[in-house]
């Protein structure tokens, strides 16, 4: 399994898109996560992150996901996240 960092892509979505998306794909109750990457952006990173992206960190801790698909070059610092990109 793959986490794909589609944060950037939110703005172009259409209601298929949307509807698509609540039919076929994992919707997660993320309040746990948030609150662990609140931890991790007080204390288990000291390079600074974005917040969001701490988010992704615990939900693909959480998930047992390794892989993430993003443009964010701070993720390569991290030797338990594998990044794809191009």
């Amino acid at each position: 399994m793959i986490f794909l960092d589609v944060s950037f892509l939110i703005s172009l979505f259409t209601k298929e898109d949307y509807d698509y998306m609540n039919d076929n794909l994992m919707i997660v109750d993320d309040k746990r996560n948030y609150d662990e990457a609140m931890k991790k952006v007080k204390k288990d990173y000291p390079v600074r992150i974005p917040f969001f992206n701490c988010v992704y960190m615990a939900l693909m801790e959480d998930l047992g996901i390794s892989k993430i698909a993003s443009f964010y070059e701070h993720f390569d610092d991290r030797k338990e996240i594998i990044r794809i990109h191009y």
